[in-house]
């Protein structure tokens, strides 16, 4: 694909498309915008720490306690109060939550719901019964009132034949 600028436009020579230079201005802004805002996203790992804690059912003395005698609970809030945690305390928090120093470095709160709802998809599940479950319940009680009804007839036969 080639792109010709000819006067004000561009020309795609393949897809025989073409803007105007203020549309790739315009393009432009955009995508810069788009770099900008997640560059200026910052991750704030003790939040991810306390997200992931609470995931895992663990308390903060319960954690301190993984971390080591020179842990305590107050220790801990303080962790989860900073944006950004120190590669090896971050090391050793992860290690005592079973997860990936990475996974607190980059989870980010607000990307993870738009994830989640790109594998929400009901044609995975059968929601419709493809059967009548009022018809499969009369079908069992018949089929137990017609074997207690032959019970019931074979023992007055053995019954009848002992008089």
């Amino acid at each position: 694909m080639a792109c010709i600028l000819r006067g004000r436009f561009l020309y795609l020579t393949r897809d025989y498309m073409y803007f105007t230079v203020s549309d790739i201005f315009s393009i432009f802004v955009y995508m810069t915008n788009l770099i900008m805002d997640t560059m200026a996203r910052k991750i704030h790992h003790g939040a991810n720490v306390k997200r992931f804690r609470e995931f895992s059912g663990i308390k903060q003395e319960a954690l301190a306690d993984k971390l080591g005698s020179d842990w305590n609970q107050q220790k801990i809030s303080l962790l989860e109060g900073k944006e950004v945690i120190e590669p090896e305390i971050l090391k050793q928090v992860a290690k005592a939550l079973g997860i990936s120093p990475e996974v607190i470095k980059n989870f980010d709160e607000s990307v993870a719901p738009n994830f989640i709802n790109t594998f929400y998809d009901q044609s995975a599940f059968n929601y419709q019964c493809t059967f009548n479950p009022i018809e499969k319940l009369i079908e069992v009680l018949e089929k137990s009132n017609k074997e207690k009804y032959e019970l019931l007839e074979m023992l007055l036969k053995e019954r009848q034949e002992k008089k």
